[in-house]
């Protein structure tokens, strides 16, 4: 998949999607690229074949929120983060990630209710979904069978593996 990078507006309001299925994501160097949003098995590219995926962090712990978003901000990824099961709702549904990280117990809509609203839209059912908790009772297998989770991410992680940990489970080739 090849991406074009072009300059960033001035708007921080991400472009919409366009009607031929792409969708412009702010990345770390100030650019926008360019991403054709139907593809969900590999890593979105700009056009020096560098990995740009955009992904949603939903957590309302602002620390651990944060520190995912800056690893994998450091990995050259794109990052939204959101606070709540509605906050990330609505995120998504404006402009879809590629991957979804989404913990389990937060107040409001848990990660369940979550997965679900997000599944009832169009715009977001396609979009792979990957929880994150520190319940130990919780089986990966399970969640993929009765939810529809692409996989778990256990809590607490190891922070420099992050990005590779989202990748395989969500099945992207990797070129790095």
């Amino acid at each position: 998949m090849h991406e074009t990078t072009i300059p960033r507006s001035s708007s921080a309001t991400p472009c919409p999607v366009a009607r031929d299925g792409r969708a412009d994501h702010p990345t770390a160097d100030g650019t926008v690229a360019r991403r054709i949003t139907d593809s969900r098995k590999r890593i979105p590219t700009n056009e020096h074949g560098a990995q740009v995926p955009c992904v949603l962090i939903v957590d309302d712990d602002p620390d651990l929120r944060e520190l995912a978003a800056e690893v994998l901000a450091q990995e050259g990824w794109t990052v939204v983060k959101a606070c709540s099961g509605d906050d990330a709702c609505m995120r998504a549904k404006a402009d879809p990630p590629d991957a979804i990280l989404l913990d389990v117990m937060m107040p409001g809509p848990d990660g369940f209710a979550t997965l679900q609203a997000l599944r009832a839209d169009p715009a977001t059912r396609p979009v792979p979904v990957i929880f994150m908790s520190a319940r130990p009772d919780l089986d990966e297998c399970d969640l993929h069978r009765r939810h529809g989770a692409a996989g778990l991410i256990s809590k607490p992680f190891e922070a420099f593996r992050l990005a590779s940990l989202i990748s395989t489970k969500v099945g992207w080739a990797t070129t790095r």
